[in-house]
């Protein structure tokens, strides 16, 4: 195992892999990424993989809609398939206020994610294993969808190593050396890592 790193990562689900990939793209040093089981084995491998900018604060907004725009064209800026599938993303609703839509429609707009609302009486169009009581409303965002939340981990794992990444399965950490109140090391049960900076992707 490499004794040093300029960032260890633990956890390399889709969180641990796209911050590996990102710090390597953008030259932040040497990167380890630290996974007790396998790539995508924790909370990644459950995911539904939503993918649309339906929230009430920005950074949530911002943050699908520059997925969106990779997602788009993921093999000519990731390589390889993320299993992305744009049928956009309908949700039912009886208001459009914000509590009970869940999502804030005017800051949608402010950051340009596009959506069309949707009448009552056309929503059986769009959804017609549905059955209705006329007081529901829809939103419908056009550009959203789903992809594999696997297949993405995976591919982005591959651009990661190319940039240098290294991955280490089956290495599980069980602590953090701490001195000074500044990182360390992090510890395995294979060895030592020694790094100034830790960030935990290892899900709840």
């Amino acid at each position: 195992m490499r004794s040093t790193a300029d960032i260890v990562i633990i956890g390399a689900g889709l969180h641990g892999a796209s911050l590996a990939y990102h710090l390597a793209k953008a030259g932040a040093g040497s990167v380890v990424v630290l996974e007790k089981k396998h790539v995508a084995a924790g909370p990644t491998a459950k995911s539904g993989a939503m993918i649309r900018p339906l929230f009430s604060d920005a950074i949530y907004i911002r943050l699908v809609l520059e997925a969106t725009a990779m997602f788009e064209q993921w093999d000519d800026v990731i390589g390889g398939d993320a299993g992305f599938v744009q049928n956009s993303f309908l949700r039912f609703t009886e208001s459009f206020d914000q509590p009970t839509l869940g999502a804030d429609l005017d800051l949608m707009t402010r950051l340009g994610a596009p959506f069309e609302l949707i009448a009552p009486a056309d929503l059986p169009g769009l959804a017609s294993s549905c059955v209705f009581s006329g007081s529901e409303s829809g939103v419908l965002l056009t550009k959203g969808g789903f992809a594999d939340a696997i297949k993405t981990t995976e591919s982005l794992v591959a651009a990661a190593k190319r940039l240098g990444v290294r991955f280490i399965e089956d290495a599980e950490v069980t602590g953090i050396d701490v001195a000074n109140g500044k990182v360390q090391a992090v510890v395995t049960a294979s060895g030592r890592i020694a790094t100034g900076l830790v960030v935990n992707c290892a899900g709840a």
